[in-house]
């Protein structure tokens, strides 16, 4: 979703992110995604350092604690300039 608009993006698909759009997203199905960001100017690796989590294993998990997740964005976020200005898209 960004800037109140739902977009649903398949394999292969860009999408554009204006700098100071809202932008949230879910991964949905039942295999791993892979995606590719750019930020420019750059910057936000250390974002996703800070809040990312590895995998303890190569698959799906079957729960994810998002409200852990939404807490560490939160925290991380001031740090960067950013704001998390919603809640998760519903499953």
């Amino acid at each position: 979703m960004t800037g109140g608009e739902l977009h649903r993006i398949e394999v292969g698909d860009l999408i554009w992110l204006p700098q100071g759009v809202p932008h949230r997203f879910r991964i949905r199905g039942e295999s791993p995604a892979e995606i590719l960001a750019l930020g420019i100017p750059g910057g936000l690796d250390g974002l996703y350092t800070t809040v990312g989590v590895p995998a303890s294993e190569r698959r799906i998990p079957d729960s994810y604690p998002a409200d852990e997740e939404l807490a560490r964005w939160r925290a991380a976020a001031v740090e960067h300039g950013l704001e998390v200005v919603g809640p998760p898209l519903p499953e």
